[in-house]
């Protein structure tokens, strides 16, 4: 507490010295728009000025018959919103896509029933823009406990395809690249355990480029058990964490590295790499949350519990360090784990929240910070919350309250220091959506 807290009381003198961004004169270069579910399953999309807390109606949806909206996602450029739909009377589903500003459908798939009657499943959690707003990937399985597959809906053709036809293998989570050329899938053949690999697909043409197994873990795998797939941004490595499970009980988890061109892993932690056997019953689980500094460096948010079994002993230690990819040497930064990073898209600032040793234990707010060498300069705090979006000139830090969900929305107006919260009041369910360019 001591080492943080002396930083915030140094830094945050110097909160109002930022560099200048594009914001000028209290007007905004983008604004935050949410969507609300209207009565008859209309959809509106409001837009909210982060400065002035203005707010004003940007598009409006003609509901399909029959059709509910239970996923509203904005593209990355901000023009456009995928919605997906159910008809619950026969558990068909739509995805539908619409430029925010002409009202135009630019794409549009539906699943329907089979011819057994079995309903198709579909994930819109999972739904994923391109970076370059020009692709939307899902996942999709005929029935439950059937194999997924993923498929892309594309703008330009309005084409979906089933890219992975997977007939005895599960798909699981998949990441885009920062330049949109590939797709990167987890899949795995599963009986009671998964034999995972990482597949690499090409973008347009949709061709399997490569499938690498991930036979140089100890480890079996339950379902799923490769999270978080990030790219560099460089579009050359991929850093994940990997879940194995000891006597289904104890997760080990470890972050990895994946680089692309040369098909080779790499471990970056190394908690959990200890052998086990009959005669060591100590169990070490840890949690993590990353984000890659640059297209060599990791930093890193760790919550490492030592446990033995049947006992309340037990230590339990949480840091943030950074890693550079190559040098086993972590270098510690916070005494604390870092939940979610968000990188300020213009500048070497980072918003993040803590928390002392697992998810119940917040320290209640919010930091904005600033990487100098191999320290992470804390410049303020601001009220708790999660779900950092910075605005696409890194002018504004949005983020959600924690405790009313996509209803409160804190605007951090990163020139001035000032910050505007505001509340949507509306008696109907509300997305969070994300930036998009003013009307000027």
């Amino acid at each position: 507490m001591k080492k943080l807290f002396f930083c915030v009381s140094i830094l945050i003198l110097s909160v109002m010295s930022v560099a200048p961004t594009k914001v000028t004169h209290g007007v905004a270069a983008y604004v935050y728009a949410f969507a609300e579910r209207m009565p008859g399953d209309s959809i509106n999309i409001s837009a909210i000025d982060p400065i002035t807390l203005e707010t004003a109606v940007i598009f409006h949806s003609v509901p399909d018959a029959n059709l509910t909206t239970i996923a509203v996602i904005l593209s990355p450029d901000g023009e456009k919103v995928a919605l997906w739909s159910r008809r619950f009377e026969n558990a068909n589903t739509v995805l539908k896509v619409i430029d925010i500003r002409s009202g135009k459908v630019l794409a549009k798939t539906e699943f329907v029933e089979g011819n057994q009657g079995e309903s198709v499943m579909t994930f819109p959690d999972r739904m994923r823009w391109s970076p370059n707003s020009a692709f939307i990937a899902f996942n999709a399985s005929q029935a439950i406990n059937t194999p997924s597959d993923v498929h892309i809906l594309s703008l330009a053709t309005d084409i979906d395809t089933n890219v992975t036809h997977s007939d005895q293998v599960h798909d699981f989570q998949f990441s885009w690249p920062p330049n949109s050329a590939q797709l990167l899938v987890v899949s795995g053949t599963c009986s009671e355990q998964c034999d995972l690999a990482l597949d690499l697909y090409s973008v347009p043409s949709f061709e399997k480029l490569a499938s690498v197994p991930m036979k140089f873990l100890p480890y079996a795998f339950p379902e799923e058990a490769l999270c978080s797939p990030v790219w560099s941004p460089d579009a050359v490595k991929v850093a994940f964490t990997v879940e194995c499970h000891y006597a289904g009980i104890f997760p080990f988890r470890e972050i990895y590295v994946f680089d692309i061109s040369r098909q080779q892993f790499q471990q970056v932690t190394s908690f959990s790499h200890l052998p086990l056997n009959d005669h060591d019953s100590t169990f070490y689980v840890a949690k993590y949350s990353f984000v890659w500094m640059n297209t060599a460096t990791l930093a890193v948010g760790a919550s490492i519990d030592k446990v033995i079994p049947a006992t309340e002993v037990g230590d339990q230690v949480a840091e943030t360090v950074l890693f550079h990819l190559g040098n086993p040497q972590a270098f510690p930064l916070l005494d604390y784990r870092v939940e979610q990073w968000a990188r300020n898209p213009a500048t070497e600032q980072v918003a993040f929240r803590l928390l002392t040793r697992d998810d119940f234990d917040p320290l209640g707010e919010v930091f904005i910070g600033s990487f100098v060498g191999e320290t992470l300069a804390i410049e303020r705090a601001l009220p708790d919350g999660g779900d950092f979006q910075w605005s696409p000139d890194g002018a504004i830090l949005a983020y959600r309250d924690k405790q009313q969900s996509a209803y409160s929305i804190t605007f951090v107006d990163m020139q001035t220091g000032i910050v505007h919260p505001f509340t949507i009041i509306t008696s109907h369910n509300a997305f969070a959506l994300g930036w998009t360019h003013t009307n000027q």
